[in-house]
């Protein structure tokens, strides 16, 4: 599912990262290598945390568009494992309304949750950026 969902919403996440990207200045790489610095040393240290809030809100893409999308899961699912999203169309069969906006609500409750973990997180990453510049 992790693979299907990453393939259906690549586009947008893409850019994001292409966009962050481009925004960095373009002789990391030469400075790296100058210095005899790793590559995985430059990523980790430098480029995770001048675009961790991209990183933070591909993640969030990622999972709102995954919890609602039914496309994928509705031909792998079975009833031992369905997921809530797929709960909605078989709830709203048997007409049963007030089970289609309890599960409606979960979901909506569970992404904004989400939604509000990712802002702290991108609220933290900046404080730290903050202190760290301050410090030099």
């Amino acid at each position: 599912m992790i693979l299907v969902n990453s393939i259906h919403f690549f586009a947008s996440p893409y850019l994001m990262a292409y966009n962050a990207l481009n925004k960095l200045n373009p002789n990391y790489e030469g400075i790296s290598k100058t210095l005899g610095i790793p590559q995985y040393k430059l990523v980790v240290d430098v480029f995770v945390p001048q675009t961790l809030e991209t990183i933070l809100e591909q993640f969030s893409y990622f999972f709102v568009n995954s919890m609602v999308t039914i496309s994928a899961v509705s031909f792998l699912s079975v009833s031992v494992n369905q997921p809530l999203s797929l709960m909605i169309p078989n709830l709203e069969s048997m007409m049963l309304i007030g089970s289609i906006s309890f599960v409606s609500i979960v979901i909506l409750v569970v992404n904004l949750l989400m939604k509000a973990l990712i802002y702290f997180f991108k609220k933290l990453s900046k404080e730290i950026n903050s202190k760290k510049e301050n410090m030099i």
